[in-house]
């Protein structure tokens, strides 16, 4: 990752906390979950309160950000939750590589991937889960853009060449699904979610399905050194991820479109 992520998370939040105190009123005024916070440093520090207790009152302070940054379109908002969900965008960040694309560039699809998702989950009209769905459509917008940047370069191979590229890149969305079925499956993350499938479910889901990562690859990145640990969180992951494959096709098959088409088969690499 370039230091230049870095430094502009930095800026933002230094911009950020400066802005003065009357500049909020009429959103404290329209949201009562900002009213308790007079400053913006007030509403990052509440941001940056990992205990697990303070999740619902994190989530709602999200949610009221988000929809003052939909409504108004004023950029403040937009660099307030920059800056309070930088750690999830560093982590999404990390993880992308592309040899046609630099690393500013990359800093730069994942702030406007993010921007993008604000906008997406806000229409949506959410009330829970705001840093989730906040994250998963930041993964879909970038690995999106990603992909449309990688057809534009190579748009002279092949169908052979164009599909070794593909199955040697972990940066973009599966080749073989359509936007559609990326879509849905997304949407079933969320319901699973809120009908209690665990973190590392969701994970595995997305890791191994929606981007196709080989579930070998996906351990040896969690245990690197330890071949006997290997084996054993490998056979752990796979029942888990079954169990979480099963949690998503029930959940479609009581929804109506999946009681009229049939039951959902995601295409898994058990490998």
């Amino acid at each position: 990752m370039s230091d230049g992520f870095r430094t502009l998370i930095r800026r933002l939040r230094r911009e950020a906390i400066v802005t003065p105190g009357y500049a909020l009123d009429g959103a404290r005024a329209r949201r009562p979950m900002l009213a308790p916070y007079p400053t913006v440093a007030a509403i990052l520090e509440a941001l940056d309160d990992e205990r697990e207790e303070t999740y619902p009152l994190r989530d709602a302070v999200a949610l009221a950000l988000l929809t003052e940054y939909a409504e108004t379109r004023q950029p403040l908002w937009g660099s307030i939750l920059l800056v309070a969900f930088y750690p999830m965008l560093s982590r999404l960040r990390h993880r992308l590589y592309s040899d046609g694309v630099p690393r500013e560039e990359l800093d730069q699809t994942v702030v406007m991937g993010f921007l993008t998702a604000l906008k997406a989950v806000a229409a949506f009209g959410y009330a829970d889960r705001v840093g989730m769905r906040l994250r998963q459509r930041t993964k879909r917008q970038v690995f999106a853009a990603l992909r449309k940047e990688r057809e534009s370069q190579h748009a002279s191979v092949d169908d052979k060449e164009l599909a070794e590229l593909e199955e040697e890149s972990t940066d973009t969305c599966p080749p073989d699904a359509t936007e559609e079925r990326m879509l849905e499956l997304a949407e079933l993350l969320e319901k699973a979610a809120a009908s209690g499938l665990s973190t590392c479910g969701m994970e595995l889901v997305e890791e191994t399905v929606l981007r196709r990562v080989r579930l070998r690859e996906y351990v040896l990145r969690q245990e690197p050194h330890d071949e006997v640990a290997r084996q054993r969180l490998y056979q752990c992951l796979k029942r888990r991820r079954s169990r979480a494959i099963q949690r998503l096709r029930d959940l479609r098959a009581m929804s109506p479109l999946g009681m009229a088409s049939g039951s959902w088969q995601p295409s898994l690499d058990a490998a």
